[in-house]
């Protein structure tokens, strides 16, 4: 049985993530795969999720295949999963080595839709407002 998160929960109030539990999809409008990359295989955490917009306006967490890895290795799981959800595209946090990033998903696939953005996976409603990067 599958389960399926709505993404905002997970900002909010992670307790609720077992009440926020699907366990059937909807039907989803719009499929990216996340990537906040590491520097370094021993450092920090790659964060690798794909979330699915869905027709009630809601985004659910399909996936986290979050983990450390080298760059090939977290390219190879976030391209796996554009290909295995027929994602519409790879969305990457550019702030560590934007260059490094799309060339790196791009070493894998050269084919897929790829955009990056600079501080937006974490950036609050205050940090937005203001245009203050990350």
């Amino acid at each position: 049985m599958r389960h399926w998160i709505v993404a905002a929960a997970l900002r909010s109030d992670p307790r609720r993530n077992d009440e926020l539990r699907r366990d059937a999809a909807p039907a989803f409008r719009r499929i990216v795969v996340a990537i906040d990359p590491s520097g370094t295989q021993e450092g920090d955490e790659t964060g690798i999720i794909a979330v699915g917009l869905a027709e009630d306006d809601h985004a659910y967490v399909l996936v986290d295949r979050s983990g450390q890895y080298a760059p090939t290795d977290w390219a190879r799981h976030a391209v796996g999963l554009y290909h295995r959800l027929h994602a519409d595209r790879i969305v990457a946090e550019t702030h560590f080595g934007g260059g490094m990033v799309e060339a790196t998903v791009r070493m894998v696939d050269p084919n897929v839709a790829y955009t990056k953005r600079h501080g937006i996976a974490w950036q609050s409603r205050a940090s937005r407002a203001g245009r203050r990067p990350l």
